[in-house]
Order: C-alpha cells, then structure tokens, then sequence
C-alpha cells in the first residue's frame, strides 16, 4: 500500500485491529515509503540518488493530506497554526516539569512475574533481571 497516503494507512491499520479484535491474529501491513533522514546526525544520505529524494519529496505525506484537505474547504492554515499552539504548549509544559529520580529508572521496566509465564526462573524466560548462563 502507498505508505505516503494518510487515509490508506489509517484504513489499513483500523482493518487489522478489527480483523486481531475478533480473534484473526496479527496482520503485516506493507506501507511503502522513504525515510527522507539519515539514520542519525551523522547520516547525510549522500547514498540516496537525488531523483529518488526529488520524486519522494514530491509525496509528503502531510503536504499530499493538506491539498486533499483544502481541496475539500478545510482551512489549512488554521489547522496547522493550532497544531503548532498545541505543540508549543505541551513542549512547554513537558519542559517545566522536575526530572525523574535516576533511582526509579528500572521501576516498572521488568516483570517479577507472569500468571501465563511463570515467576521468572526458568532459564528460557526473559522476566527475571537475572543473568541466565550461556549454554552454547
């Protein structure tokens, strides 16, 4: 499916939760699209010809979503201006908040136990903090 089309991933997506809701299992969605980033800082994707970066441009997602959105009446500016207050607001907030304690990095990140999986000792599970000896 066209990984760059807003609507066909939502419909993709709401198609697979319904189909695991009822008991269908998981779903593979193929959602081709580009990562138009590097992997990281130091990644300027000199690798990525220039017509391909040119043509994936070109599909935006949210620049495709906006005109689709206009096109219909919907006041883009306004949208996006919102957005941004939105954003602005939360990162301000989140901003202002106290650090965590480092003490309390691990709470809550590992299981003791699991009533399907068992208390953590048994060497193949992985919810016990304990090293499991390497049998190789």
């Amino acid at each position: 499916m066209d990984g760059n089309d807003v609507e066909a991933v939502f419909e993709a997506a709401a198609e697979a939760c319904e189909r695991a809701r009822r008991g269908g299992g998981p779903t593979l969605i193929e959602a081709v699209t580009m990562r138009m980033h590097g992997h990281g800082a130091h990644d300027d994707q000199r690798y990525v010809p220039k017509e391909m970066f040119e043509m994936w441009s070109r599909r935006d997602p949210i620049d495709r979503y906006g005109e689709k959105l206009e096109a219909a009446g919907y006041d883009i500016s306004a949208i996006r201006d919102s957005v941004r207050e939105e954003l602005e607001r939360e990162t301000e907030w989140a901003l202002a908040q106290a650090m965590p304690d480092p003490s309390t990095a691990v709470e809550g990140v590992f299981a003791d136990a699991d009533p399907e999986l068992g208390d953590g000792h048994s060497p193949w599970s992985r919810w016990s903090r304990q090293e499991v000896p390497d049998h190789a």
